[in-house]
């Protein structure tokens, strides 16, 4: 019952709101009810991510994409393999292109280029 009442007293703050800014009011209230309404109704709790988005600014999904190809530079800048299909198969990629796409993705360069302006 205090989710109503606190509903009904902000919704003619987010009219306002959306008026000024040119939003759309339903557009904004599916936005809020997406994120906020099934947490508040007991549907749905926070995820482990939330304290990896809270501390590192970031998703736990993308963390560990980025750990993930951090690893797999490593391997090739140690020594320890020296083909980029074995690099990319011990790091945990499906195949060479996959590797090659989540580098130019997290990058903006192929793993090749990367390397060869890291020195």
């Amino acid at each position: 019952m205090f989710i109503v009442l606190v509903a009904a007293v902000v919704a003619p703050l987010v009219g306002e709101f959306t008026s000024k800014f040119g939003l759309s009011v339903v557009v904004l209230e599916l936005l809020l009810g997406v994120i906020i309404g099934p947490h508040a109704l007991g549907w749905a709790t926070p995820t482990h991510a939330v304290p990896y988005l809270a501390q590192f600014g970031m998703g736990l999904k993308r963390l560990l994409r980025i750990r993930r190809l951090h690893a797999a530079l490593d391997l090739w800048l140690s020594g320890a393999q020296t083909n980029w299909t074995r690099v990319a198969a011990s790091a945990g990629y499906a195949d060479q292109p996959h590797f090659i796409r989540e580098c130019r993705g997290l990058l903006g360069q192929a793993p090749a280029a990367f390397v060869a302006r890291a020195g």
